[in-house]
């Protein structure tokens, strides 16, 4: 059953709110582009050549960053162990970790693989890899009965997509357009085809997990709705009566209005078991609700029904716990959030193990064949916060925020119960985000990356813990080869939320965040650096949604940010366009109440994605959100004192124009249509006219080098039933009219971000895979492309 997430293929709408889709900007000395869209397609397409910049060593982290444990069960002379899959930029590494004296043990996987997963059986531990090659997708099959000795079996060409998850021999794939294939794999290696699953228009699956019981195949397959982020996720299960030869239609775990997470399932005893969590608010408290672990069955994979994990005691007398008050030994903790792991299934019958921590203890809940829960008591408490467990009685693999590690109960001497750690372990770094902005070269801050990491703290006194998180950031700049260290950020400025960079002009870059104020409410806030100098800024916006994109019109900076309005019983989203002339101090363009909205498709509001001026007319782009939370594509007009509001007639439901920009004499957009986009031209009045193709493929700014030469980042997508997707950079040479991928070396089949910054005449190329900064800098693209 498969535990170690393989990289997804994440909703495109994720990076429509990132701010990857923006609208087009000029390079140092361009001349306009031709932007008439009449010249004739070349072939071959465009390309360009970039080559690997020193990274300074803060960009790339000292250590691997933990991507998921797979616990695989005692069975025979097999010990109880884990596999960690970690990740390192492009790497992957996966290792056994065991809880007794041995230490760690690699698995002899592909580092270039672009998917990992596991499944456990009661005989042969496996793990199918897929990787790129010459001739499309190859997949591996690795088995092994001692977790010492590994077979690796390469899979029949029927396996010929990156494999999503694994459980009970069977394998499913990402989605790949509108289908998701599935295998059953034996143990040597044959591969037999079941009937893919057909995806709808407009969502995006993706299998969690998978189990069996004979012709009984239960699927777990989470589903995106690609017309809005305001729609949560639905986890569904699946069922084949037949072996796979027929699937029925999704129906979700949890019928009513509670959002639940849904993470695996199981075929144990003689039902099938779904586990995860949900958020429950005790009787005690006024407000607030807590996670706690808990589980669904059904005999025959249909109807499945709750079956509640028993919450843990506390364990310990003479304390005080907030709303709460007095707690003892055997309150229950229903005070608290709780963290679980993967579970411990052993196999011909044998029990259920969860680990159910908080802070740096934890318990262990056991299930037995006949599908009755139990509860351990508190375990003896490690020195450092847990991270991840996963966990038998009396021995765990355990990740802490520096490290992945087994460790068992040696019991005796003096009543003691101590942990005895493994020898070794893995050592982990925190993971990292990436903030950038294009355009950034030349200015103070050409990236900062920000993470967090979690320390446990002891009260001297009272011997009572508490997890204190703090936050770092490194800032650097291109300078010249190499990515340099840059001093002197202010520290209020990157310990807030959300952190965004935009670039005002050359020396001036704006450094956005969230933070609370004292009654808990959101706020936007930012500094702003000129020449080197830190200044705080008059940025005070209520409830941000969205930090979207800025643009400088007639020297003055415009920055749309998406709010959150309260609407009687609800929050709806408002458009907020905000001006300043220096960075520092910004005002209101117009009151985010000042927008006519259309009777219908217009309920829950709408939001503003960035402006531009066309003719003498400040045209806005983004969309509506209806009673439906549906987006709905709209471009905006100032007329006086209020927006007019134009919905784009045929784009359908889940659409939004993204980005707005000129191209020579025309001006540009792009539209996100539910998992496809597509490219227009608008006017002045705001109307918009639709080219007739659209395409999977993602195309962030567009950015002009003059003459019809253009680039853009983004990521080649249309083509992920072969190997050669990935983050790429876009070149055309006709204005537009066609374009060619230059994919980032090294990322071939993986997926990612691509920022392009500009440095003088060339252009610098940032991903950030596996917690690391890789760049590459494009050598005057416009040379290249002239002489291609």
């Amino acid at each position: 059953m498969t535990v170690v997430p393989a990289p997804l293929r994440p909703s495109r709408r994720s990076l429509l709110l990132s701010g990857a889709l923006l609208g087009a900007l000029g390079l140092e000395g361009c001349e306009p582009a031709t932007g008439d869209g009449e010249t004739e397609p070349e072939d071959p397409p465009p390309t360009l050549s970039m080559e690997p910049m020193q990274n300074h060593g803060s960009t790339i982290p000292a250590h691997a960053v933990l991507s998921g444990l797979t616990p695989i069960a005692p069975a025979g002379d097999r010990p109880f162990a884990a596999l960690a899959l970690v990740k390192r930029a492009y790497e992957d590494e996966m290792t056994v970790l065991r809880p007794d004296q041995y230490g760690e043990e690699p698995v002899p996987i592909d580092p270039g693989s672009t998917s990992v997963v596991a499944d456990d059986s009661a005989v042969r531990a496996r793990v199918i890899t897929s990787s790129t090659g010459e001739d499309g997708w190859r997949s591996t099959l690795l088995t092994s009965e001692d977790l010492t000795d590994w077979e690796e079996i390469p899979l029949a060409q029927e396996v010929d997509l990156p494999v999503e998850s694994a459980g009970d021999g069977l394998v499913a794939s990402i989605q790949d357009g509108a289908r998701i294939e599935l295998w059953e794999v034996a143990d040597d290696g044959a591969v037999a085809p079941l009937t893919p699953l057909e995806v709808p228009e407009g969502q995006q699956w993706r299998v969690q997990d998978l189990a069996r019981a004979d012709s009984t195949i239960v699927l777990l397959p989470e589903i995106v709705d690609l017309r809005s982020d305001q729609i949560s996720d639905s986890s569904c299960t699946m069922v084949s009566a037949d072996g796979g030869k027929s699937w029925s239609a999704p129906v979700p775990v949890v019928e009513d209005e509670t959002d639940p997470l849904v993470e695996s399932i199981w075929r144990h005893g003689k039902q099938f078991v779904v586990l995860g969590g949900t958020r429950v608010q005790p009787e005690w408290a006024e407000r607030r609700s807590y996670w706690r672990p808990t589980s669904w069955v059904s005999d025959d994979g249909k109807d499945f029904r709750e079956a509640p994990i028993p919450l843990p005691r506390w364990g310990l007398d003479g304390w005080t716990w907030g709303e709460k008050g007095e707690v003892n030994a055997q309150t229950e903790m229903d005070m608290t959030d709780l963290d679980w792991g993967a579970p411990v299934v052993l196999p011909d019958g044998g029990a259920m193990h969860l680990a159910i921590t908080y802070e740096n203890t934890h318990w262990i809940a056991t299930r037995d064949a006949k599908g009755t829960w139990t509860v351990s008591e508190r375990r003896t408490s490690f020195e450092d916060v847990i991270d991840e467990m996963v966990a038998m009685p009396d021995s765990v693999v355990v990740a802490f925020p520096g490290r992945v590690t087994g460790a068992r109960l040696e019991r005796g001497g003096r009543g003691a119960d101590p942990w005895k750690m493994s020898w070794g372990g893995v050592p982990l770094s925190p993971s990292r985000r990436l903030v950038t902005d294009s355009g950034l070269c030349g200015t103070p801050v050409s990236l900062l990356f920000q993470q967090s990491t979690r320390e446990l703290v002891v009260d001297e006194d009272d011997g009572s813990t508490e997890v204190v998180t703090h936050r770092g950031a490194w800032a650097f700049m291109v300078d010249g080869e190499e990515m340099a260290t840059v001093e002197g950020l202010p520290e209020k400025a990157w310990q807030r939320d959300s952190l965004a960079l935009r670039a005002l002009e050359p020396g001036t870059v704006l450094l956005l965040g969230v933070e609370q104020d004292e009654e808990g409410t959101n706020r936007l806030r930012g500094h702003v650096s000129v020449d080197g100098d830190w200044v705080e800024t008059s940025l005070d916006v209520e409830r941000p949604s969205d930090v979207r994109s800025l643009s400088t019109i007639d020297g003055v900076h415009h920055l749309c940010v998406v709010t959150l309005l309260e609407d009687r019983d609800r929050y709806r989203l408002s458009p907020l366009v905000l001006t300043s002339s220096d960075g520092v101090e910004w005002e209101e363009l117009m009151s985010p109440e000042a927008i006519d909205l259309p009777a219908e498709g217009a309920e829950l509001g709408a939001r503003i994605l960035r402006v531009e001026k066309i003719d003498e007319t400040i045209v806005g782009v983004g969309s509506t959100v209806g009673e439906d939370s549906y987006y709905r594509a709209a471009s905006f007009v100032l007329e006086g004192e209020r927006w007019k509001v134009l919905p784009l007639e045929g784009a359908g439901l889940g659409s939004t124009i993204t980005s707005l920009g000129r191209l020579g004499e025309d001006v540009v957009v792009r539209v996100w249509m539910a998992g496809l986009e597509g490219q227009g031209r608008i006017d002045s009045q705001g109307a918009v006219t639709l080219d007739d193709d659209s395409t999977e493929d993602v195309r962030g700014r567009i950015i002009d080098l003059g003459k019809g030469l253009l680039v853009a980042p983004g990521e080649l997508l249309s083509s992920e039933s072969g190997p050669g997707y990935g983050p790429c950079v876009w070149a055309s040479r006709d204005g537009g009219a066609s374009w060619g991928a230059t994919v980032i070396p090294g990322s071939e089949g993986h997926r990612g971000t691509v920022h392009l910054l500009l440095d003088g005449d060339d252009l610098v190329a940032l991903t950030s895979p596996g917690g690391a900064v890789l760049s590459h800098r494009i050598v005057d693209p416009r040379a290249q492309l002239r002489a291609d």
